[in-house]
């Protein structure tokens, strides 16, 4: 795809509901620490059961290439996901807000700091996997709102968003599955090698 054509398909995304998810999923993030305060299992079974699983694969030390398509297929699926709660109006909404109190509930257990907060939106790969899914999440919500204006107006913004998910997240989330799995990578390497130095 041509630079025009990329900047042409910027332009369809609605910045103020782009926005929107950001803020939902940063409410979600400030609403984990009640949260795992109180043990609410009904919120924390699925972020810790799925943090689990991404270390016993970290621990099995996997490939670069692995780990990079493990998390590029992990986000994809979730960002498609995004998308298609659109048609189910709400869901857009709910789910930019789960998503956030899922990190949020991950790193108050790992960590209990906001230090790892900030460390998280400071990562390399944060930079490119946070506005896809914060794109995927707008998409969802343009969809929901298109079906004011009928079935017609439902399927076409449903095009545009796989168009913004093809030709924009897409490239985003293999872009920081590259640079996150390269850090988990070099992490598990630098451990095994002070463990092996011991």
């Amino acid at each position: 795809m041509g630079t025009k054509h990329l900047a042409e398909l910027i332009a369809t995304v609605n910045g103020k509901l782009f926005i929107l998810s950001a803020f939902l999923f940063f409410c979600g993030i400030f609403l984990s620490p009640p949260v795992v305060r109180f043990s609410i299992k009904l919120l924390t079974a699925y972020p810790l059961w799925i943090w689990r699983k991404i270390n016993r694969l970290i621990s099995s030390r996997p490939s670069f290439f692995l780990l990079a398509v493990f998390i590029f297929i992990f986000n994809s699926f979730s960002a498609f996901a995004n998308i298609l709660s659109g048609f189910c109006v709400v869901l857009p909404f709910i789910f930019a807000l789960w998503t956030g109190l899922n990190i949020g509930i991950i790193i108050k257990k790992e960590s209990d700091g906001i230090a790892a907060i900030v460390a998280l939106f400071l990562s390399p790969h944060a930079f490119f996997e946070l506005p896809a899914i914060w794109l995927s999440m707008a998409a969802g919500m343009q969809i929901g709102l298109a079906a004011m204006n009928g079935k017609q107006a439902v399927f076409d913004q449903f095009h545009f968003s796989l168009n913004i998910y093809f030709y924009l997240i897409l490239p985003l989330l293999c872009i920081a599955a590259a640079i996150e799995a390269g850090l988990f990578y070099w992490a598990n390497k630098k451990s095994h090698d002070i463990a092996n130095n011991d």
